[in-house]
Parts: structure tokens; C-alpha cells; sequence
């Protein structure tokens, strides 16, 4: 279909079927991410109340290997700059305030709570 505008200018629309059907794969699609996004974030909170996993933390590492693989170069000049910028702020001796952490107890994972209460 299309509308004249004016006499230099033609306008083109998507037929009624194939909006419809566009609409209908867009609502299927639409169903299923917002079903794999719940997942997701059941699979994250579960993985914060039993694991201990800081999900903020783990998303952006997952944010960071992303970049890493789609460009290294981009990957080294965002963590060189992260590194000044956590000097620069003084982000570590903020932190520092709150004290050192204990390991804490987790049952299946005490290994790992306690490798990363050392580092």
C-alpha cells in the first residue's frame, strides 16, 4: 500500500498480513525472552542465597569476558582505565574502611568462601 504525500513524496506501509504476521512473531519472541529473563534471574538469586555469588559483581565480569571476546584490545584499555580511575578514586582504601572480611560458611562451597576470603 501506498499514500501520496504530496506529489514527490510516496509513503509505503506494510500490508495488513504481514503486519500481523510480524505482530505475531514479535509477541511470540516477546514471550519467550521475558520467560528466559525470569529464569535467568531465579538462576542469579539462587546462586546469591546459596552460593554467595555477588550478582552485581558477576554480571559485569560476564559483561567484561563479552568484550574480551568480541575485542581484546577495547577489553586491555577498559581495565587500564579501570585501574587508574580505582587508584585515582581511591576506591581501595574506601573499601578498607569497612574492615577485613571473614570467611564465612556456606556448606558444599566452604572451600571456596575461604579461597576467596584470602585473596
Amino acid at each position: 500500500m501506498a499514500k501520496n504525500v504530496d506529489e514527490q513524496t510516496t509513503i509505503k506501509f506494510i500490508g495488513r498480513d504481514s503486519l500481523r504476521a510480524v505482530t505475531t512473531q514479535f509477541n511470540n519472541l516477546t514471550g519467550q525472552i521475558t520467560k528466559k529473563a525470569k529464569e535467568l534471574r531465579d538462576v542469579l538469586k539462587g546462586a546469591e542465597a546459596d552460593k554467595s555469588l555477588h550478582v552485581p559483581a558477576f554480571r559485569d565480569m560476564q559483561k567484561l569476558v563479552k568484550l574480551g571476546e568480541t575485542s581484546p584490545v577495547k577489553l586491555r584499555a577498559y581495565l587500564a582505565n579501570w585501574d587508574e580511575y580505582r587508584e585515582r578514586f581511591k576506591l581501595d582504601e574506601v573499601a578498607k574502611q569497612q574492615g577485613d572480611f571473614v570467611a564465612a560458611k556456606n556448606g558444599k562451597d566452604d572451600k571456596d568462601s575461604a579461597s576467596a576470603a584470602r585473596a
